[in-house]
C-alpha cells in the first residue's frame, strides 16, 4: 500500500510539473502539448481525489471535533475513533412501484423526459417540477430548438400535471407548459427574502447558439419560477467546445446550487480530459459573475471498472455534512452508455470522496424494464418527506439497445424512497459490537439516535472523558436500552435524562448494539 501512494504522488507530481512546463514552454496562441497527460498515471496520479483517507491521512481519533444540533451519519470513519465488531452496510432506496411517474405524452414531450429541479412549497404543500425533453422544431424565432424546460405539478408527488400555461408558443398554440425556450435550467436558486420580488428565483440556464452568439450558461430571473426574464448578451461561463486542455468553458453536465452553509453558490463542472475521460470539478462565486478557478473534485481510480467515468455529481447539503449523486458512466459492458449512480461524500463542502466500495445508490433496472440504462437523480437532491426521503431521478433505454432507428434515448421519470438518514448504517449481529466517538463539544442535552433493531436486539449508550473514562451513571449498565424500529429515539439513563455538561468542554459517547443498525446520532 505504501509502495502504491508514493509511486502516485510522484506519478501526480510529474504530470503536473510536466503540464506547467509544457504550458511555459508553448508558443503564443497555440495549445500546450498533451504528451504528459498519460491515461496510465490517472488512476495513481488523481486517485488521491477520491480516497478520504489519501486525501485526510493524518489520525485524528484523538482530536476534539464540535458539532451542533443536526444529525451526524456513519458514511464515513470522520466521527469515530475506534470501532469493534460493527459493519458498515450501505442501502438503497426503494423504487415506487408505480414507476415511471411520467413518460412523454404530448406532442412537444417526445420520447424524453428529463427532471431538473423538483420542490415542495412550504405554504402550499404542492409538489413543482421543472423538466425538460429532448425536441427540434421550428419555434417562434425560426431556430432549432433542443433541450426547452417545461412546467408541471403535483399535489401529492407522485401524480402529476402539467398546466397550460399560456406563455410561449408551440406549433402556433400558447396552451402548453413551456417556461424557457431554447434551453434547459442547470441551476435554479431561490431566495428567501429577494431585494426584488421579480428576482425571487434565479436560474442558470444553458443556452444553444442559435439563440445566442456564445453558447454557455446565463442568468434568468422570476418571481414565480413560470414567467422567466433573462438578459441574453451577458454569458456567465462559456460552454464547452473542444475536448482538448486547457478547456475554455464548462461541459454540458454541469450543474449549478445555492449552498447555505457555505453561503455561496457551488458549480459541480464537467471536466473532459484527452481521450473524452469525463471527470468533475467544482468552483463557487459570491454573485454568480465572479467564480473561483475550477478544481478537480472526482476523478475514476483503481476501484472502479478501466471503462469508468465520472459523468456527475448533483452534491447537496444533508444535515452536517454534504452527499452527492455520483453518475458514473460505461461504454463498454454492453457497447453504448450506461449511467448509474452511486454516493459521494464532503465534509466541508469543497472535498470530496467516494466510497471504496462503490456499490450503485439507484441502480439500473432489468434489460426488459423502462430504466436498463441511464440513472440520473434531480440536481438539487432529496426531499424530506415525513420520515422519508425521496429522490426523483430519469431512468433511461438506449437507443442502441433494440437498434432501431431512433431520435434521442427514451427517458421518463421515476421515485425512489429511502429511510431518513438511511445512507449507510453501522450493523451489529449475534455478537455486541461498539463504537467509541471522538472527543465531542457541543451545547445540547439530549441524546437522540436514529436505529432499526430487531427482535432480541438492543442500542446502548454511554457518556466518556474525552479521555475515553468512564462517567458515573452514564455507563452502558445504566443506559436504557433502545428495542425498536424508530427514526428519533432518545437515550436516556437510569434516572438521568440529560447529558452532563462537558468540565473539559468535550465528551466522547459510546454505542453499542446487538440485532441492530444504527443510521445517525444527534444532540439537542
Amino acid at each position: 500500500m505504501m509502495r502504491v501512494w508514493r509511486v502516485g504522488i510522484s506519478a501526480m507530481l510529474t504530470a503536473l510539473y510536466s503540464g506547467a512546463m509544457g504550458a511555459l514552454a508553448a508558443p503564443t496562441g497555440e495549445e500546450p502539448p498533451n504528451a504528459h497527460l498519460d491515461r496510465e498515471l490517472y488512476p495513481k496520479a488523481y486517485g488521491i481525489l477520491s480516497s478520504d483517507h489519501l486525501m485526510f491521512p493524518v489520525d485524528v481519533s484523538d482530536w476534539p471535533l464540535r458539532i451542533d444540533s443536526r444529525r451526524q451519519l456513519f458514511v464515513d470513519d470522520y466521527l469515530i475513533a475506534s470501532l469493534k465488531d460493527l459493519k458498515r452496510e450501505w442501502h438503497q432506496p426503494v423504487k415506487y412501484p408505480g414507476n415511471p411517474l411520467m413518460s412523454g405524452e404530448l406532442p412537444w414531450e417526445g420520447d424524453c423526459l428529463i427532471p431538473l429541479f423538483i420542490q415542495r412549497d412550504a405554504d402550499s404543500g404542492r409538489f413543482r417540477m421543472w423538466y425538460s425533453s429532448w425536441l427540434r422544431y421550428q419555434g417562434p424565432e425560426g431556430v432549432g430548438m433542443r433541450f426547452p424546460t417545461l412546467y408541471a405539478e403535483s399535489d401529492d408527488g407522485v401524480t402529476w400535471r402539467r398546466p397550460e400555461l399560456g406563455i410561449l408558443s408551440y406549433a402556433g398554440s400558447t396552451k402548453n407548459n413551456f417556461v424557457i425556450h431554447g434551453g434547459s435550467i442547470h441551476g435554479l436558486l431561490e431566495a428567501t427574502a429577494p431585494a426584488r420580488p421579480e428576482q425571487r428565483f434565479t436560474a442558470l440556464v444553458l443556452l444553444e447558439p442559435d439563440y445566442v452568439e456564445r453558447e454557455g450558461y446565463y442568468i434568468y430571473t422570476s418571481a414565480d419560477g413560470i414567467h422567466w426574464s433573462s438578459d441574453r448578451t451577458r454569458c456567465v461561463i462559456p460552454s464547452l467546445r473542444s475536448y482538448t486542455m486547457p478547456q475554455g468553458g464548462l461541459g454540458d453536465t454541469t450543474i449549478f446550487r445555492h449552498d447555505p452553509v457555505l453561503g455561496l453558490t457551488v458549480c459541480d463542472a464537467k471536466f473532459v480530459l484527452p481521450g473524452k475521460m469525463r471527470s468533475r470539478g467544482q468552483c463557487e462565486s459570491e454573485d454568480l459573475i465572479h467564480w473561483s478557478r475550477p478544481r478537480f473534485t472526482l476523478y475514476p481510480d483503481e476501484h472502479d471498472e478501466p471503462d469508468s467515468e465520472i459523468y456527475g455529481n448533483l452534491s447537496f447539503v444533508y444535515e452536517s455534512m454534504w452527499l452527492g449523486l455520483c453518475r458514473v458512466m460505461h461504454s463498454e459492458r454492453t457497447g453504448w452508455k450506461q449511467v448509474e449512480v452511486e454516493l459521494s461524500l464532503s465534509r466541508d463542502g469543497y472535498h470530496w470522496a467516494r466510497p471504496a466500495e462503490r456499490k450503485p445508490f439507484l441502480p439500473l433496472g432489468d434489460a426488459d424494464s423502462w430504466e436498463p440504462d441511464y440513472t440520473d437523480g434531480v440536481s438539487n437532491g432529496p426531499l424530506l418527506i415525513g420520515d422519508e426521503l425521496w429522490f426523483y431521478y430519469r431512468g433511461s433505454r438506449s437507443p442502441d439497445r433494440t437498434q432501431k432507428a431512433k431520435r434521442a434515448w427514451e427517458m421518463a421519470i421515476g421515485l425512489a424512497k429511502l429511510r431518513r438518514d438511511g445512507f449507510a448504517s453501522l450493523d451489529a449481529g449475534d455478537s455486541p459490537g461498539s463504537l467509541v466517538t471522538r472527543p465531542l463539544t457541543f451545547s445540547g442535552r439530549s441524546l437522540f439516535v436514529n436505529v432499526a433493531v430487531d427482535k432480541s436486539g438492543w442500542v446502548k449508550a454511554a457518556v466518556l472523558t474525552g479521555a475515553g473514562e468512564a462517567i458515573a451513571r452514564y455507563g452502558l449498565e445504566n443506559s436504557i436500552p433502545v428495542a425498536r424500529d424508530t427514526t428519533a429515539a432518545r437515550m436516556t439513563w437510569s434516572g438521568v435524562e440529560r447529558l452532563p455538561l462537558p468540565e473539559d468542554e468535550h465528551l466522547r459517547l459510546q454505542f453499542q448494539l446487538k440485532h441492530a443498525q444504527l443510521y445517525s446520532f444527534w444532540i439537542e
